[in-house]
């Protein structure tokens, strides 16, 4: 019984069979007389001219073996559609440039218009040629697509198990970099009970690998769990001090979510008796007179009764 195909392989075989799909596109491509050239919508002309480069470097299959990072596969799977969209586009500029040539030669002579009859021949073989192209690329850039999500889900998963069966609870730095550096989201998996990476590193007081996972542009620090509660609520609960810094200074946003209970951070580290965790918030963000009449009371050297 053979070994099922990896994820990597399947990629593999696609890309591999991109230069087929655009071997249409290869051909040598047939420049129109100067002096037709001339008659018609330039820029018309130069939006055909340019399609056969654009076409030509998606016919080059990138070079994919099982060692492909996560963050590669997605890049290219995103410069192969912005590319489709591209020819699309100029595909569509053509036809304004159709539309235009025959509006303007509509009453002109009859040599004239067999002339521009060959010229507009010319623009719909371009336009089948490339939409037809196109339409066989969507699917492959869907399947490629399928592969690179069902990838990330794994990736994240990773992620979530060092964090939880790790020694060092909250994720090993030097693996957490590593798993960051290849493309792991560390709000992309959630348990049952809604635990990401990034809140279990919080509620851990693990401030290196959270300020690793926050390096990947696509981790959400908004994300929230079955309470409601989010990265900063968790690390308001376990009183972590050095996590709450952190996620005030890269994520100073979620510091106004409240929680199923209708408590932001901030306010909840108040119902909790969090001193420290609420001289830390007033650091970042000092509250109005109205809020710091609802502070823990405190004790302070002019209170103490004289004797």
């Amino acid at each position: 019984m053979g070994t099922k195909p990896s994820e990597n392989d399947e990629f593999s075989k696609i890309i591999n069979a991109i230069p087929k799909l655009w071997e249409v596109l290869q051909r040598k491509w047939e420049a129109l007389p100067p002096r037709e050239m001339e008659a018609f919508i330039l820029s018309t002309l130069k939006s055909a001219s340019e399609l056969p480069e654009i076409a030509k470097s998606l016919a080059k299959p990138a070079e994919v073996t099982s060692k492909m990072m996560l963050g590669d596969m997605k890049t290219y799977v995103a410069q192969l559609s912005k590319k489709c969209d591209i020819l699309q586009r100029g595909v569509d500029e053509i036809q304004r440039g159709v539309d235009e040539i025959q509006r303007k030669t509509e009453f002109e002579s009859a040599t004239t218009n067999q002339s521009t009859k060959t010229i507009l021949d010319l623009y719909a073989k371009i336009q089948e040629k490339y939409t037809n192209a196109i339409e066989e690329m969507r699917p492959t850039i869907s399947s490629l697509s399928a592969i690179v999500v069902r990838k990330q889900l794994v990736t994240d998963k990773a992620l979530y198990e060092e964090c939880v069966n790790s020694r060092h609870y909250g994720g090993r730095p030097e693996i957490v970099k590593t798993m960051v550096n290849n493309g792991a989201n560390a709000t992309g998996y959630k348990s049952q009970w809604g635990v990401t990476s990034l809140t279990i590193a919080a509620g851990a007081n693990n401030a290196k690998c959270l300020q690793l996972m926050l390096k990947n542009a696509e981790c959400d620090a908004s994300v929230q769990g079955r309470g409601g509660n989010t990265a900063l609520h968790q690390a308001v609960y376990f009183n972590c001090e050095k996590t709450v810094k952190v996620l005030l200074e890269k994520t100073p946003e979620i510091k106004s979510t409240k929680n199923m209970e209708g408590l932001t951070p901030r306010e909840w580290a108040k119902k909790l008796g969090r001193v420290r965790l609420l001289d830390i918030f007033a650091e970042h963000d000092p509250p109005k007179l109205s809020e710091s009449e609802d502070a823990i009371p405190r004790i302070t050297l002019e209170a103490m009764p004289s004797f």
